[in-house]
């Protein structure tokens, strides 16, 4: 088992198997396609970003240090991570970003570090609960805060695990939307890989609402394989291992991997393999997938993109201040918008227009300039 397996030893289900729907639906129909696209066009809506309606004392943080980490390191997270350090500079606190290279005892050592050295705060981005609970514990016990990012469903009351809040989008939406992007593709008559780990909440959501989607809208005419992708070896793993996947199934016309970072390799693999006529879906939206679509040249067609990720990294900020503060936690849920050749614009900053300038925003939020 690897390290990341390990350390996100959460309940695996059903979703690592073949899922085909019951028989007699309605696969191929024009019901079918247009419920598939009338989600689509919905997920395709310019959204707004969210805001709290509560201030933060800014005051009360400055000269404090945040410790930042990381289950490991994507193109994502050092831009996530960029947005966190530039909100801290502007209300004087440190962010610490240390990274755990998807070990278990690397994630485990820098959280004790962290509480050992007296941190005013810690966000964990990406490391599932369980992995740490006696770390989180430890940190409650001596005054802590610690907030939780991309885990557990949004809405859910983290309290009990010893988190001070947490930060998340709705990767069931996500997963429901492309889902219908490839059904509304395929007219419902649907063969897809979907690629993730499982025991990583976020790609659960994902996988499990995809699913559903097929089953509930689609029926037999919609198939999909789970595949599950080695995180700390992605770079080497994947690509080869998607290459197996469509040689094993040549029918197999639609990918859908759960994490952006995968198609920086699978994409290429998928190309040089022959598969040209392939499509792919992803969630995240970094720039790299957003070029892929833009480019129109590539087997990328479309990503759910959670907001942006400076806008991400400043929402971590926001709860992890309030948590140090003594302010009551807030419901922090990141907006996302489908994006394909239709909405995806010229630049990044076309995919959320509304979001220019919200630095400032959150600036008046916490009383600074």
């Amino acid at each position: 088992m690897t390290a990341s397996a390990l350390l996100f030893a959460m309940v695996v289900t059903a979703c690592g198997s073949s899922t085909d729907a019951p028989s007699g639906a309605t696969g191929g129909s024009a019901d079918c396609t247009a419920a598939a696209n009338s989600v689509v066009g919905a997920g395709r809506a310019d959204v707004a970003p969210f805001l709290p309606s509560a201030p933060v004392d800014a005051s009360k943080v400055k000269g404090k240090t945040v410790w930042l980490i990381q289950n490991s390191v994507t193109p994502l997270v050092t831009a996530v991570t960029k947005g966190m350090t530039a909100a801290g500079e502007r209300v004087g606190v440190t962010v610490k970003a240390v990274s755990g290279e998807g070990s278990i005892p690397t994630i485990v050592s820098a959280v004790s570090q962290a509480v050992a050295q007296k941190a005013d705060g810690i966000v964990l981005l990406a490391i599932a609960p369980t992995g740490v609970a006696a770390q989180v514990a430890e940190a409650k016990a001596a005054g802590i805060p610690v907030v939780d990012t991309y885990n557990s469903n949004v809405g859910t009351d983290m309290s009990a695990g010893g988190f001070f809040g947490h930060v998340s989008a709705d990767y069931a939406a996500g997963g429901k939307m492309i889902a219908a992007w490839m059904m509304a593709d395929s007219k419902c008559n649907l063969n897809a890989a979907i690629l993730g780990n499982a025991a990583l909440a976020p790609h659960k959501a994902q996988s499990d609402a995809a699913q559903t989607e097929f089953q509930t809208v689609c029926g037999g005419a919609c198939k999909s394989d789970f595949e599950t992708l080695d995180l700390p070896k992605l770079a080497t793993s994947s690509g080869p291992q998607v290459q197996q996947v469509l040689r094993r199934n040549p029918d197999m016309k639609y990918v859908y991997s759960n994490l952006d970072g995968a198609v920086t390799f699978i994409a290429p693999a998928i190309q040089q393999a022959g598969n040209a006529d392939v499509k792919v879906a992803s969630m995240g939206g970094d720039t790299a997938s957003l070029e892929r679509i833009r480019s129109g040249n590539s087997v990328q067609k479309s990503v759910v993109a959670i907001a942006p990720q400076v806008y991400q990294g400043y929402a971590f900020m926001d709860q992890i201040m309030r948590g140090m503060t003594g302010a009551a936690a807030v419901d922090w849920t990141l907006p996302i918008r489908f994006v394909d050749s239709s909405n995806v614009g010229k630049s990044d900053a076309d995919i959320f227009p509304r979001f220019s300038g919200v630095e400032a925003s959150f600036a008046a939020l916490w009383g600074v300039s």
